[in-house]
């Protein structure tokens, strides 16, 4: 990686600083090794105490802490860090399911089909979290829980139906005495 020189700094960084040149250079470890860093590089920070006196310094200063940072956090990210159990995942398809079974989704066989896949999605989401594969874990819960949406849905229709076929018959029976009655007249 090429390290910015006084040249990326601005003008203002353009003071000599201490070289290899100069008699009070001190190598920077104490058996004597060079750390491979080009010592001038930070010269004008070090004699700054951190001030920045312009704004391409400025400039300068935060191209070479955003790409630090972001190696940081994703280092940080990346360490150590498992995906989290699906606890969330796994109340919500439970409750679905709970919320599909009171509803009355065995009573119809397509409902009682995705009730069945929910069920045993259910129990392969709680076996891969004891194994540990909590990422998929989660999918399958996800999935579950769609199912027993499904199987509610499911159920929701077939009763709207019903109570919409008997409202038929019992408007068609209305009708067919009101016309019995005008013909008796």
């Amino acid at each position: 990686m090429r390290h910015p020189t006084r040249s990326h700094l601005g003008e203002s960084a353009r003071q000599p600083g201490p070289t290899r040149a100069d008699e009070g250079w001190k190598p920077a470890y104490k058996d004597g090794c060079d750390s491979g860093v080009d010592d001038t590089m930070f010269a004008s920070e070090v004699r700054g105490a951190g001030r920045a006196t312009s704004a391409t310094e400025l400039q300068a200063m935060s191209r070479r802490s955003v790409p630090f940072l972001l190696g940081v956090a994703l280092a940080s990210s990346a360490c150590g860090s498992g995906y989290p159990e699906p606890r969330d995942q796994l109340s919500a398809s439970e409750g679905a399911l709970r919320a599909a079974e009171v509803s009355g989704a065995q009573s119809s066989p397509q409902s009682a089909l995705h009730l069945k896949r929910a069920r045993e999605q259910i129990e392969s989401g709680k076996a891969l979290i004891l194994d540990g594969e909590n990422e998929r874990a989660e999918w399958v819960l996800r999935r579950a829980r769609a199912d027993a949406d499904l199987a509610l849905a499911l159920a929701t229709e077939e009763a709207q139906r019903r109570k919409a076929a008997e409202a038929r018959e019992e408007l068609e029976k209305l009708a067919e005495s009101i016309r019995r009655r005008n013909t008796q007249r």
